[in-house]
């Protein structure tokens, strides 16, 4: 039993194998994407909670990016303790 998933496995890796060395040698041939403006406006959809419906954000590609450093930053800095805990009016 063991010698026959054993002869199963080496056949398929054998048929797979050339097949794979073909994707690669093909890969850098691959065309590049445009390089995309900074300035382009790029719409989004996002969800809102407490409705089912999400609401359209419309901004540049770098305000998305500087955006999203922001939200990376600030996860960060909550990670490692360095943020402030909100104020619950405790006195």
């Amino acid at each position: 039993m063991v010698r026959k998933f054993l002869a199963g496995a080496v056949f398929a890796l054998a048929v797979v194998m050339p097949a794979a060395a073909d994707e690669t040698a093909a890969a850098p041939e691959v065309q590049k994407a445009p390089i995309a403006k900074p300035d382009e406006v790029v719409c989004k959809k996002e969800e809102v909670v407490g409705t089912r419906f999400p609401k359209r954000v419309c901004m540049t590609r770098a305000q998305w990016e500087q955006r999203s450093l922001n939200a990376r930053r600030n996860l960060e800095g909550q990670q490692r303790g360095g943020g402030n805990p909100p104020n619950m009016g405790g006195g």
